[in-house]
């Protein structure tokens, strides 16, 4: 267990990944574009996380899945993108519960957790994805290209 003066002492690891290749970069702008940017203040900082991280593909297919999950959720609620708080704190609990966090508490977390375990298109565009050349450049399906509305 780690003590909390240790999380206090903890800095980012180094850069795993000095480039990226272009579809992978494609992804995770598109993903900040619609999530990201709810979590960081700026595009740069978005895309470092994915360069220090050890397994880079998935860490950004991990975020396009929570990408496709927000966009699934409010196109099932028929809602409008809302205030960057509530968006937030969606994007945060589509995180949380991707990452395996237990006792996490949401307001809708059934349809939170509905979204995430099977968002619509996800699956395709992750088989797409698979036989793509990663140095070739990537656009997002055009059921979710041009989100937000």
């Amino acid at each position: 267990m780690v003590a909390a003066g240790d999380l206090k002492k903890a800095r980012p690891g180094p850069v795993q990944h000095p480039e990226l290749p272009r579809a992978l970069l494609d992804q995770a702008r598109w993903s900040y574009r619609v999530v990201g940017h709810y979590l960081l203040p700026t595009l740069e900082q978005w895309e470092l996380g994915f360069m220090r991280d050890q397994n880079v593909v998935g860490e950004i297919g991990f975020w396009c899945r929570v990408t496709f999950a927000f966009i699934d959720y409010h196109r099932r609620r028929d809602l409008p993108v809302r205030s960057d708080a509530e968006e937030r704190d969606l994007t945060t609990a589509f995180a949380a519960l991707g990452s395996g966090a237990e006792g996490l508490q949401a307001d809708d977390l059934d349809m939170i957790r509905a979204c995430l375990e099977q968002p619509v298109g996800f699956a395709e565009e992750a088989e797409r994805v698979r036989g793509i050349d990663l140095n070739e450049p990537w656009e997002p399906p055009e059921s979710v290209r041009d989100w937000p509305p």
